[in-house]
């Protein structure tokens, strides 16, 4: 599918970077990547086409998608700039593009790192197949950059490429992280949401706003809540997230121990009434063992929610130094501390989420876009170079 975004373009075929034609290939246009790409393109002044492909069967899409989207050459070929996601087996699909491409050679184009399946997490190692671990090494190295959504994200893969390329059976090329390394950036991601109004009073109110997957660690929350719960300390809770066919089972459990405590359960049926929920509550708590950028705790933090979250993965580089102390937490027994005393004073949980608020503000779209409308001007320069 096919679809053109952005502002309406004049007959004259100036060469104002407003006038620029970003080709946007996305194999798994749904979720996060397509609300990435439609904010992306909804603020930009660079003019977007896509090039998508549905969110189902991800294996399929890393391996076919190459194919499918041979048929877009002569429309691709006219871009300025094409700017490719990671389902996209990137050196497979130039590979068979070589002699077809409209004046000879593709646009310049940049890889977008959402996540990468070196590192994306799996319940037991051996479930890993490394085959699309490679097509994403392959995919950087074959883009004239490499953009990642958090600082974390690229170190994480950059220093997992070493050990990964041990496992081949020989001959296995050396220094292929500097390389990828040198054409890298990190371009944190915009975020849009609208804050309800701010009216809290009452017993502590604490959300989880993640995906229902154990890379999560909902054991982690719900374990935290049933000792608060135990300890007699006043609370409520706010459950949200996407929720999959095979959720933890925790999750089940969970809803019956918390019984009246539960002020929300389930998946929002809209994105303002996710909004409304999310403000709703005073405190928002991350237990994630993994997270390559955290879209759920900036959302959280523009509603103005508080934030507990461990102190490592991302979190550390989206919060200012002064705000990190009270953010983030060591390990569970800090997390119930500091959760048994939100609860003795929701008060503070709520002067938290103010500053936040203000902290990310920086992450909201109406700033990002400057840095992404830079770095496709750039890229689109290339062409030319």
């Amino acid at each position: 599918m096919a679809q053109a975004w952005g502002p309406a373009m004049s007959a004259d075929s100036g060469s104002s970077p407003a006038r620029l034609r970003i080709g946007a290939i996305e194999p798994y246009f749904g979720g996060s990547h397509k609300t990435f790409l439609e904010d992306l393109a909804a603020r930009s002044a660079l003019r977007f086409e896509f090039f998508t492909q549905p969110a189902r069967k991800w294996k399929w899409r890393m391996r076919g998608s190459a194919l499918r989207f041979q048929d877009d050459l002569e429309r691709l070929g006219a871009c300025d700039a094409l700017l490719v996601s990671d389902f996209l087996n990137l050196a497979e699909f130039l590979g068979l593009a070589r002699e077809r491409w409209p004046g000879g050679r593709p646009p310049p184009l940049a890889v977008f790192m959402h996540e990468n399946q070196l590192t994306y997490p799996v319940r037991h190692e051996d479930e890993r197949d490394y085959h699309y671990g490679f097509i994403n090494l392959m995919s950087c190295l074959a883009a004239d950059e490499v953009w990642f959504n958090s600082a974390f994200h690229r170190d994480e893969f950059l220093a997992a490429a070493p050990a990964f390329l041990k496992r081949m059976p020989d001959e296995a090329p050396a220094g292929l992280e500097a390389r990828i390394a040198a054409k890298s950036r990190v371009l944190h991601l915009g975020v849009e949401i609208a804050p309800p109004p701010r009216t809290r009073e009452g017993v502590l109110r604490v959300g989880w706003n993640h995906r229902w997957e154990f890379d999560k660690n909902p054991e982690g929350f719900f374990t935290a809540l049933f000792e608060l719960q135990a300890a007699g300390a006043p609370f409520e809770a706010v459950v949200l997230g996407e929720r999959f066919r095979d959720s933890p089972e925790i999750f089940a459990q969970a809803r019956e121990r918390l019984g009246g405590a539960v002020a929300h359960w389930g998946f929002a049926a809209s994105r303002k009434e996710y909004a409304a929920l999310l403000g709703s509550c005073d405190l928002v708590v991350s237990t994630a063992h993994h997270e390559f950028f955290g879209l759920s705790v900036v959302e959280a933090g523009l509603c103005g929610c508080g934030l507990l979250a461990p102190r490592r993965l991302s979190y550390p580089e989206l919060l200012p130094a002064g705000l990190q102390g009270e953010a983030l937490y060591a390990d569970g027994a800090d997390l119930l501390a500091r959760l048994k005393a939100y609860a003795r004073e929701p008060a503070r949980a709520r002067d938290l989420g103010a500053r936040l608020a203000a902290a990310f503000a920086p992450l909201r779209w109406s700033e990002r876009i400057k840095a992404f409308d830079a770095a496709l001007e750039s890229l689109a320069g290339r062409r030319n170079s």
